[in-house]
């Protein structure tokens, strides 16, 4: 299973933590209530609680624990199989966060879950779901019916007022993160009617729309096998090209991502088949928003992350990131792109952007030469840039250790 990725989480407060991508914030800390619920990416896990993991979402979830559970229940991982039933592990101390966990606790996997090719290692993907999953029965009638009442509104979203069709998506969004619900909203028309409204006059509604689709398509191949299989890719790709508006941009950017992250065939469709490495190479450039930019730059990052790669067979391995003659020329937009957005040609004249956007933007830099070497030159200027970065630095090395050694890494890739 995945490890949490720090680069897309971010502290708002002492009690907040966020998605960089998605721009959903959380508690910091895991809260309890009788009913399971998963436990979001980075969120602490009080110690106490009743948690499992179930094997057919790779999903950790928690409780507080029932007044008849026993004492060895209250110091175990419970598993589920894939018809519902728990598995108890040998005791073991829950650690209060997410990564520990990953790393202390050994899960054994059912003969029929499709591990990928790296699930051996720590930062391995989630299990390939071959088979439409078993139904969660912890969830109550009430949502399903909550959920079967968003859909009737989103049928007749002509003519309903755009304060119910917001009310609708957030409702949705709210269940389609579960498994259960994303594997429903996949199977219903829910996905046709939420790509209609990407349309819809009304911004709020637009960016709602997006927001759901990204959601739904997180970790789940059969909402994502359905999103590709409606083309939905390069309409995202023909949006984000003549939209301007930033906030809409920034949730069009996460419903991308969320199709073809982990996903080799969204990856062949947006790299191969909708040229969309250019055509997102192209809006970059166009738009001066940091923020955007930002986005832009991890997007880019996890996209050629070694890590976020899985091939599942023979057929999958030829669409593997080495085999990169049908892109090379994205390629090298982007580099020229991440490196004229940092500095001036020629005379490395740093161009003061924000430091997280110089941050995101020198790490995607450094992702793209150090998987395509012969691909990604060295603009004039440079060098006298990076020289710049670290010596503004110099002086409180331990405030920037990390953007220290991101500097220090695109040196070495670079070979200066």
């Amino acid at each position: 299973m995945d490890a949490p990725s720090p680069h897309l989480i971010y502290k708002k407060d002492d009690n907040t933590i966020c998605s960089k991508l998605s721009g959903h914030c959380y508690h910091k800390v895991f809260q309890p209530t009788s009913e399971f619920q998963n436990v979001l990416e980075g969120q602490e896990v009080p110690t106490g609680l009743h948690i499992r993991v179930d094997i057919n979402t790779g999903m950790r979830q928690a409780k507080l624990l029932d007044a008849d559970e026993t004492a060895t229940e209250r110091t175990s991982v419970i598993l589920l199989d894939e018809n519902g039933n728990s598995i108890i592990k040998e005791e073991t101390s829950i650690t209060t966060t997410i990564s520990k966990i990953d790393e202390e606790i050994e899960i054994e996997t059912p003969k029929k879950a499709n591990f990928h090719k790296q699930s051996d290692e720590k930062n391995s993907s989630l299990p390939l779901l071959v088979n439409t999953p078993k139904p969660n029965k912890h969830i109550p009638h009430s949502d399903y019916e909550s959920f079967d009442g968003h859909l009737k509104t989103l049928s007749q979203s002509h003519d309903a007022p755009i304060q119910e069709l917001i009310n609708a998506l957030d409702g949705l969004e709210d269940l389609v993160h579960e498994l259960d619900f994303g594997v429903r909203f996949a199977n219903s028309d829910g996905v046709l009617m939420v790509i209609e409204l990407l349309y819809h006059i009304n911004n709020e509604v637009k960016v709602k729309a997006a927001t759901v689709l990204g959601t739904a398509m997180q970790n789940n191949p059969f909402s994502q096998k359905n999103a590709i299989s409606l083309n939905l890719i390069p309409r995202l790709l023909d949006i984000i090209s003549y939209n301007h508006d930033n906030k809409y941009s920034s949730r069009l950017l996460y419903a991308l991502s969320s199709i073809i992250r982990g996903n080799s065939e969204g990856v062949q469709s947006f790299l191969y088949d909708n040229q969309g490495l250019l055509r997102l190479a192209a809006y970059y450039a166009s738009n001066r928003d940091e923020e955007i930019r930002a986005k832009c730059a991890i997007f880019i990052t996890d996209l050629f992350d070694p890590k976020m790669v899985t091939t599942t067979s023979e057929s999958d391995k030829k669409i593997s990131y080495n085999n990169h003659h049908q892109h090379q020329q994205g390629i090298d937009e982007w580099c020229r792109q991440f490196q004229s957005s940092l500095f001036n040609f020629g005379n490395g004249i740093d161009k003061n952007i924000g430091f997280d956007s110089r941050e995101k933007i020198l790490g995607g830099l450094a992702m793209i030469k150090g998987q395509y070497p012969d691909n990604c030159h060295a603009q004039p200027g440079l060098i006298k840039w990076l020289d710049g970065q670290n010596s503004e630095l110099r002086d409180e090395p331990e405030n920037f250790e990390e953007y220290i050694q991101l500097i220090k890494t695109v040196q070495k890739t670079f070979e200066i």
